[in-house]
């Protein structure tokens, strides 16, 4: 897991013999630490890099065992982080100002608590038709943790305004489906969000049948 200590420092490293733009990562955390990425793209796709460079901490003895633990699939997601990065905070500019978290005792609370949905459920989608983190794009547009935007989407989530899955929300974002979540965001308490039948009549109901 990532600390705050293990922040990575993503750079552009000029262009290689080949006329490839590289792109430099350090910084990362767990088995990557130490470790320096040097990714290339191509400036035509530029999408997904074509080849990686890796160079080893100072002093440390390069074995089988070592390539092993290296996870360059975590340097390649920082990668597409950062090149991602800017589009997406274009498009979530376009958003708007971000409305703060309502508490329950706030004026015109259910109008508020719409609202805040929505500019999650918003930013989750745009970082789907990026290919960029959802969480993190969430904690971009509120200028928060990603800790943080990773429970407000589960929120969300159960309130029925994103699908069950990040892949099931993911096809029906991309796919065109036509799938629309009710908006549970009036519901009153202990009911469904997929359904709006009341959680506890269905409970009831249960314990009846087995008195």
């Amino acid at each position: 897991m990532m600390t705050s200590q293990d922040r990575p420092t993503i750079r552009p490293a000029g262009r290689g013999a080949d006329g490839l733009e590289l792109v430099s990562i350090s910084g990362l955390g767990g088995a990557n630490r130490g470790w320096t990425f040097v990714f290339a793209y191509d400036s035509a796709d530029g999408s997904e890099p074509v080849s990686v460079e890796l160079k080893a901490p100072a002093g440390m003895t390069i074995d089988a065992s070592r390539w092993r633990e290296v996870g360059i699939g975590a340097a390649l997601s920082a990668a597409r982080v950062a090149r991602r990065a800017p589009v997406v905070a274009l498009l979530l500019d376009e958003l708007g100002q971000p409305p703060s978290k309502p508490h329950k005792d706030a004026k015109d609370y259910a109008a508020r608590v719409v609202e805040f949905r929505r500019h999650v459920v918003s930013a989750y989608r745009i970082a789907i038709s990026q290919d960029y983190s959802p969480p993190q794009a969430v904690a971009d547009h509120f200028g928060v943790s990603p800790t943080t935007a990773t429970r407000w989407i589960a929120e969300v989530r159960r309130a029925g305004l994103l699908a069950g899955s990040h892949q099931d929300e993911r096809r029906r974002t991309l796919g065109g489906d036509g799938y629309r979540p009710r908006d549970a965001s009036s519901d009153s308490p202990g009911t469904d969000p997929r359904t709006g039948r009341s959680r506890g009549k269905t409970t009831a109901a249960r314990k009846a049948l087995h008195e």
